[in-house]
């Protein structure tokens, strides 16, 4: 079976006291979190922050203590791990990839979830949202 991985990351500003989650839409039609292919020699978190500024045009900086393995088959005989992490934009303006993003959109926790088009991205949001609320960051949806 051929095993492939790629990293990302769930990407939340705090904008005039609401919170946001970065998301794209894919030129497949899918809404989801940025993410993408490890190249070689890179880490999980070089991986997920070039493709976060590939797709997006956001620089972030990662959070400690979030990392959540996503392992589905896209197609037969393939076994995919997508590594997430939790992060904080800290530059740069949204601008999607052409070849890849026809869409970048800061959206609320509810609109967000709306829109998400796989049910194991809605539940990656909500371990996002429960992370984050631990930390007493946030206290309402």
């Amino acid at each position: 079976m051929k095993k492939e991985k790629s990293c990302g990351a769930i990407v939340y500003r705090k904008q005039e006291g609401v919170i946001q989650f970065l998301l794209i839409h894919q030129a497949l039609g899918h809404w989801t979190f940025p993410k993408g292919h490890v190249e070689d020699g890179e880490t999980e978190q070089q991986t997920a922050y070039r493709e976060i500024i590939e797709e997006t045009g956001v620089e972030v900086s990662f959070e400690d203590g979030f990392r959540v393995v996503n392992t589905y088959s896209p197609k037969e005989d393939t076994l995919k791990d997508v590594i997430f992490f939790l992060a904080q934009p800290i530059g740069g303006h949204e601008e999607p990839q052409p070849s890849e993003v026809s869409d970048v959109r800061w959206l609320t926790c509810v609109e967000a979830h709306a829109i998400i088009t796989y049910p194991s991205d809605r539940a990656l949001l909500k371990k996002a949202i429960d992370h984050i609320r631990l930390r007493g960051d946030w206290k309402e949806y």
